[in-house]
């Protein structure tokens, strides 16, 4: 049959979750109160349900706890309400559920049994599990609820062995589970033996209107041949739990009190006539006192932790924003200046120099080579126009130069002859990485007759000077390119001018210059500026030139070319114009904050490694203010001290002093610390 268990408000999950480890039934009960902390909690609950499934047994929750039942059947644990339960847990009528021989009697057939009468030696169930057992022969009145009746029932063999006037105190032995105060709070389950009577009791006969009993007391156990001894129970057993026991059975229906029940069940057993019974005589005990033990809620600690963070938080928050600050802003006066200054830099400056005209110069020389293109502008008639091309010149013969002068034949497979427009030399083999790698040259070569049967695909050339000899196969040519410019026709074609030459030429030193430009810009170290006019470009090689009246829509030159100039710091300018034409007014002094530089009458010797120019500069000047020296002079004064401040220092333009926090303090902060001071600008 299912087992109670009696909870307290004040009692946590671990404790009720020892009980159902005790528990040595399947189905299990258990009774809480109103506002019960376990019921309060869905996680409690969880943790319950989760440990009844993991022992296997079945928990029932009973309460009057409306809001605590319906958390607990969200959860998914079965509840009863309180109020309809009761009467079945409680039961009314104790007695020793016991046959002769100690033979437990099954909880069905004592269920069954139908009493009409109540022995007085049987305790009420409100007084059951305390010292103050039922002595008197006073009659007990039976309650009149009635569910089922039966014919009186009797158990001979107990009536036989139980004296009819011997009357004892019997103490039952509390079997409720330890008080756990841990869930691997480690106890012995082992109990001690209780020895009761040898002598069988009698199974006490009831009138015809007894309350049927849904739930028996536990069956006493009986022991052969020994005499009474004091049930030994654990400390713990004898105190709270007993308490908790007694204190839920003396509750009574409404209209009943315990007195009343205990008088009406005497006197119905007066009537019923002498039963024999023999009881354990058990010496009295004190009742026990409930010693509670003291409870720490998990939760203080780290309450009172999180609320002295909060604290300190709040005095730190407090320090920083309400003690004052201030951040003081100085505006200097700014003014422009136009000055005109002559320089003479110098590669290398003789060191200790205090002359103010002279200044450090640095060289810049480059070695590059610049590409034009240039379209045709000529008109010519293609009838007797020669083709054209450019050959691929090869040396595998030697490492020796082979020189080709102008006219020499270059011969297709199919025959056709073309002539070197110019003289070329062609270099020898070379040994790059262990190999020979052979001479290469370009040459432009004119069809040797007019026509267009000349203007031909890419192909390969031989020299028939060279035929019959070893350089026949080691020296040759090939075309990457068709050739064209053969005509037969009266066709207009684009030919090449003198005019289209001459300027490609200038073009080219035009772009060289600026190809200059753009190598040295990338050489020049912080605040370094270039003299544009004291670059000098000259060209050291030039590119092959075509040939006036070749036929083309354009046409390539290129060149080697040498570049030099000068570049100079402008820091050191701004600081030499600074040192010469700083103005002073009013006693105010000024520094140069920024400057603008135009060179003019540059003029670059480069054998002497100097250059000589004029400088025309636009400074912005601003009045200089002694920051450390004002702060000390405003700590600590309201906005009359900061206006005789004013006053006093001409080189300040305007003060402006924000406050923080700006609510509360409205004067500058006699702590240095507290107080920044910054100069800007318009």
């Amino acid at each position: 049959m299912p087992q109670t268990f009696f909870i307290d408000s004040d009692e946590e999950i671990i404790s009720v979750i020892g009980y159902l480890r005790k528990s040595p039934e399947i189905e299990n009960c258990f009774v809480f109160p109103k506002r019960s902390l376990v019921l309060q909690s869905a996680v409690n609950l969880r943790l319950f349900q989760r440990e009844a499934e993991k022992q296997g047994k079945r928990i029932v929750i009973i309460s009057q706890d409306e809001n605590g039942r319906q958390l607990a059947e969200r959860v998914g644990i079965p509840t009863k309400e309180y109020a309809a339960e009761i009467n079945s847990l409680r039961p009314e009528v104790s007695g020793l559920n016991t046959e002769k021989g100690g033979r437990q009697m099954p909880s069905g057939e004592l269920n069954s049994v139908v009493r009409d009468e109540r022995s007085p030696e049987m305790p009420l169930s409100s007084h059951l599990g305390s010292d103050t057992f039922s002595s008197s022969g006073a009659p007990l009145t039976v309650s009149p609820q009635i569910i089922t009746q039966r014919p009186p029932q009797t158990f001979p063999q107990q009536q036989e062995s139980m004296p009819a006037q011997d009357t004892r105190r019997l103490r039952i032995r509390d079997t409720s589970p330890r008080y756990q105060t841990a869930l691997n709070s480690v106890q012995s389950d082992i109990e001690s033996p209780a020895v009761l009577s040898a002598k069988p009791v009698q199974q006490p006969v009831y009138s015809e209107k007894p309350r049927i009993v849904q739930q028996p007391a536990p069956p006493i156990r009986q022991q052969s041949n020994s005499m009474p001894t004091l049930v030994q129970n654990k400390e713990d057993d004898s105190s709270g739990r007993n308490q908790r026991l007694e204190r839920f059975f003396r509750r009574e229906p409404v209209g009943t009190s315990p007195a009343a029940s205990y008088q009406g069940g005497m006197e119905d057993q007066a009537q019923l006539g002498s039963l024999a019974s023999q009881s354990v005589s058990l010496p009295p005990m004190s009742p026990p006192v409930k010693t509670s033990p003291k409870k720490t809620s998990s939760w203080k600690i780290p309450l009172f932790f999180l609320g002295g963070i909060i604290v300190l938080l709040g005095v730190g928050a407090a320090i920083y924003f309400f003690l004052p600050k201030a951040s003081i802003l100085i505006t200097p006066h700014d003014i422009t200046h136009d000055v005109e200054a002559k320089f003479e830099g110098r590669t290398i400056a003789p060191i200790g120099n205090q002359d103010d005209d002279v200044v450090p110069v640095r060289k810049i020389e480059k070695n590059y080579e610049s590409m034009v293109t240039t379209e045709a502008s000529g008109k010519a008639l293609s009838g007797n126009q020669k083709a054209r091309g450019t050959l691929i010149i090869t040396n595998e013969y030697s490492s020796d130069t082979q020189p080709l002068i102008a006219t020499t034949r270059f011969e297709t497979s199919d025959g056709k002859i073309f002539r070197l427009a110019e003289s070329v030399t062609v270099p020898g083999m070379t040994i790059v990485d262990g190999k020979r790698q052979p001479g290469i040259a370009e040459a432009v070569v004119i069809a040797d007759a007019p026509g267009d049967e000349y203007n031909i695909n890419p192909t390969d050339f031989t020299i028939p000077g060279f035929k019959n000899g070893v350089k026949y196969e080691k020296i040759r040519a090939k075309s990457s390119k068709g050739f064209s410019g053969g005509g037969g026709s009266d066709e207009s074609m684009l030919s090449i001018t003198k005019e289209n030459i001459d300027s490609a030429a200038q073009k080219l030193k035009e772009q060289a210059k600026q190809d200059f430009l753009v190598a040295i810009e990338q050489d020049l170290l912080p605040d370094e500026r270039i003299l544009i006019d004291s670059i000098e470009v000259i060209d050291t090689q030039m590119g092959e030139l075509p040939l006036a009246g070749s036929l083309g829509e354009r046409f390539d030159i290129k060149g080697g070319f040498t570049g030099r100039a000068y570049v100079v710091s402008e820091k050191i300018l701004k600081e030499k114009l600074a040192h010469r034409n700083l103005p002073e007014r009013k006693g105010i002094s000024f520094r140069v904050t920024d400057a603008t530089l135009s060179f003019q009458n540059v003029l670059p010797r480069y054998d002497e490694d100097k250059v000589t120019f004029s400088v025309l500069s636009t400074l912005m000047l601003s009045s200089v203010i002694e920051t450390d020296k004002l702060q000390e002079e405003l700590l600590g004064l309201d906005e009359e001290g900061i206006k005789s401040i004013l006053e006093k220092h001409a080189e300040i333009k305007r003060i402006e002093v924000n406050f923080s926090p700006e609510f509360l303090f409205h004067n500058i902060p006699k702590n240095e610390e507290r107080v920044s001071v910054q100069v800007i600008s318009e």
